[in-house]
């Protein structure tokens, strides 16, 4: 199977339309805050449809902020852990006011939720929605990434072959916005995004890591850390600090090596590239 095959859920519009429907059919089955009682299942899905929505892009507001604040270094249960909460504090005051005022009130058999029982509603259904998420993810249909860490054996001469091969235009490139478009240089993966750079810019976008590395077939480079690939064109020297190996680009970025990397990086780009501190 060719490498290009994207995971279905690799898309970001079919994983935001996994979590709104989702949420959406939820809530509409439970009805909480007395909506089931005086709302037919479609003006339930009409409802909480938009409610979700307006979550949806309360979330994405917040993750904006955070990725500003503490960079697209933190892992997926980090920017879950800090988003959990700011947006529990920041849905469930509106959420409350509008469903004591509104649909619970006006059912009169149901007395108005708390604040306190909102806010553990809303924690609850987020949780169940993160699992959702989470669940596809890792089990879209697609391909494994070949270990490029590992240059192909001189035996094989397909993959020699294929390994060598220059891409002037990968797949990825399709996600990247036309003025970013150049020799590609290196990938980086932070939670669910991927920063991309290439001799043009740099660019973001809601992409896999590992789902990026599928797209770029036939480039040669190689991983250097878990959320790191680097392409050999843009190497220019391996630095040394310490205990601490870093890839020096061509625009002078510099991308750390893992213990884990190090060996075949040194074996790819050579001592005699590696310069001290």
């Amino acid at each position: 199977m060719p490498l290009t095959t994207r995971g279905f859920w690799a898309n970001p519009v079919r994983t935001l339309a996994l979590i709104w429907i989702s949420g959406t059919l939820i809530l509409s089955l439970l009805g909480p805050f007395g909506t089931f009682q005086i709302m037919g299942f479609s003006e339930l899905l009409f409802y909480w449809g938009g409610v979700i929505a307006a979550a949806i892009v309360l979330v994405g507001s917040l993750r904006i902020m955070v990725i500003h604040i503490f960079g697209r270094g933190l892992r997926p249960f980090q920017m879950d852990a800090i988003l959990l909460p700011l947006f529990t504090i920041l849905f469930t005051p509106p959420l409350q006011y509008f469903t004591a005022n509104g649909a619970a009130a006006a059912a009169r058999e149901t007395p108005p939720f708390s604040i306190l029982q909102t806010g553990m509603i809303v924690v609850g259904v987020t949780l169940i929605l993160i699992v959702i998420r989470e669940m596809f993810q890792l089990n879209a249909p697609g391909v494994d990434v070949p270990d490029q860490a590992n240059p192909p054996e001189a035996g094989n001469s397909e993959d020699a072959e294929r390994s060598t091969r220059t891409v002037t235009k990968p797949l990825l490139f399709e996600r990247l916005p036309d003025h970013v478009h150049g020799e590609l240089m290196a990938i980086s993966g932070s939670d669910h995004y991927v920063e991309v750079r290439t001799a043009q810019g740099t660019a973001s976008i809601l992409l896999r890591f590992a789902d990026a590395l599928r797209e770029i077939e036939g480039v040669r480079g190689q991983r250097v850390h878990r959320s790191h690939w680097v392409a050999d064109a843009a190497v220019v020297t391996l630095r040394r600090d310490g205990n601490r190996r870093y890839v020096v680009l061509q625009n002078g970025d510099e991308l750390p090596v893992s213990r884990t990397y190090e060996k075949h990086t040194m074996e790819r780009w050579g001592e005699a590239k590696t310069a001290p501190i």
